[in-house]
């Protein structure tokens, strides 16, 4: 096993990290889910998206310095929004595609990215954003001072 695999707690805190930035931001996106739209697991699945972007992504880029931390910190709050948007208007596209909304794949695929589309447009408050990113920034800081005290 090569040492970027190898478990640090540098990794284990930047994946708990971004599990509760992934958790906070989908309670502060919960106030614009539109009524009647079933959003089960909004919370726990951002959770899982941001414990595996924090591992991945910011476990393995710590060591730079704090500013450096606060920048990949933001990239990392960056793709986790990337892969929930991805994980969560799949999921729309594919209960809207049960309920024969789409006639080809083609307009699903196109489908897809308009309901993507739609998600950031209800995205767009601040508390959403602050969340997002400061969450980001911290977890990032967080991960590099675990780098340096706990190896």
């Amino acid at each position: 096993m090569s040492t970027a695999q190898m478990p640090t707690a540098a990794k284990l805190v930047a994946a708990f990290a971004f599990a509760g930035v992934g958790y906070a931001t989908a309670q502060a996106f919960q106030p614009a889910v539109p009524e009647g739209m079933h959003a089960p697991w909004l919370r726990e699945m951002s959770a899982i998206i941001g414990l595996i972007v924090g591992w991945f992504v910011m476990g393995r880029s710590v060591g730079g310095g704090m500013y450096l931390a606060a920048m990949r910190g933001i990239y990392t709050a960056t793709l986790l929004l990337f892969w929930a948007l991805v994980v969560f208007s799949g999921r729309e596209m594919v209960l809207r595609s049960l309920d024969r909304r789409f006639d080809t794949v083609m307009e699903a695929v196109t489908g897809t990215i308009g309901i993507a589309y739609w998600f950031v447009q209800l995205s767009l408050f601040p508390a959403f954003w602050l969340t997002l990113l400061g969450g980001g920034i911290l977890a990032g800081m967080v991960a590099e001072f675990a780098n340096r005290h706990w190896r």
